[in-house]
């Protein structure tokens, strides 16, 4: 029988604690706690797959209790989901820069709740698989660079001992040869899980598959369906560059692009330095030729993929953006 999925909730009203009991009761092992300190107090030992996470609480708060939480390495993997009554974008955001997952407005929603647990314990088996590739990956390559330094170093030692023959002379050459061959494709296998991070943002399903399979090829791509799903992505993919759309429902992309700049502005990343945005648009809208909101480029609907790819290829070599993921 497979074990259930533990799901910690934190609130410290018992309210609310009951009704998100009986809407999760058969989502997983629920369990409560009732303050952001006792929180981090006991979350690691718990190791919940989820944590559900309310904002306002006495003591420290769920977006101080979250920073607390990303910094306990045993809870490295654990999806954070914050609760609360404000719903702006910069609240938001606010939680995802904490360190949170996902984002729910209260009142809440039974269909909203149960799809954000879904999606976000599907989203950790996957990070955890990667993670899981990624050091195996590395781990195969430091192994066969140190054969390959030992071959080459035998090879250095055989070749000062004049009694070899031809033949063995060559067989050694041969060795060193594959050995370093095998090294570069292992290299070049490892660089391949590093390719730049491009978030697409666009309402419309079919738009962001044709998107896709333009660029999938060559980048590593994220999508988000919604303004309020592109900022839970702008703050846990961390993207090199985002392709998004200007007219969407609810938080359309000239908010999104606002919400970003400001929030880099807070964080001294200052015009020009931030992650480039290329809006998407069915309209030639002189807004977008002046770029006076803050957008890097713009792009026409519809467009063909030669287009797509070098107007993208063209913004990372202007940008002086460089690989924040790396250094975060």
């Amino acid at each position: 029988m497979p074990t259930k999925n533990t799901i910690l909730l934190v609130d410290d009203d018992p309210v609310t604690r009951k009704l998100i009991i009986r809407l999760l009761q058969d989502e997983g092992q629920l369990k409560t706690l009732d303050s952001g300190e006792e929180c981090v107090e006991k979350a690691p030992e718990m190791k919940p797959d989820i944590i559900l996470l309310d904002v306002f609480m006495p003591g420290i708060d769920g977006y101080e209790t979250c920073k607390r939480l990303r910094k306990i390495p045993a809870l490295a993997h654990t999806k954070i989901i914050m609760i609360s009554v404000k719903s702006k974008p910069e609240n938001k955001l606010h939680g995802y820069q904490s360190g949170a997952d996902d984002y729910i407005a209260k009142p809440l929603r039974n269909d909203e709740l149960k799809a954000k647990i879904r999606i976000n314990l599907k989203l950790k088996a996957l990070g955890l698989e990667n993670d899981q590739k990624i050091d195996l990956l590395s781990d195969l390559a430091k192994q066969i660079q140190s054969l390959y330094e030992n071959i080459r170093d035998f090879d250095r030692a055989v070749r000062e001992n004049s009694s070899l023959c031809k033949q063995e002379g060559n067989n050694i050459k041969n060795l060193t040869q594959a050995g370093e061959k095998l090294a570069k494709l292992t290299e070049d296998q490892r660089s391949l899980s590093m390719k730049q991070r491009v978030l697409i943002v666009d309402d419309d399903e079919q738009n962001r598959a044709i998107l896709l399979e333009i660029l999938e090829n060559k980048y590593d791509i994220a999508e988000a369906c919604c303004g309020e799903e592109a900022l839970s992505m702008y703050a846990e993919f961390k993207p090199d560059l985002i392709l998004l759309d200007i007219m969407m429902p609810g938080v359309d992309g000239r908010e999104v692009l606002r919400t970003i700049r400001e929030t880099e502005e807070k964080n001294r990343i200052y015009a020009g330095l931030g992650v480039p945005i290329i809006m998407l648009t069915a309209h030639q809208d002189p807004w977008f030729k002046s770029f006076g909101e803050g957008c890097d480029d713009y792009i026409v609907k519809p467009f063909a993929a030669k287009q797509l790819l070098e107007k993208v290829e063209s913004v990372f070599k202007q940008s002086k953006y460089k690989n924040r993921h790396d250094n975060t």
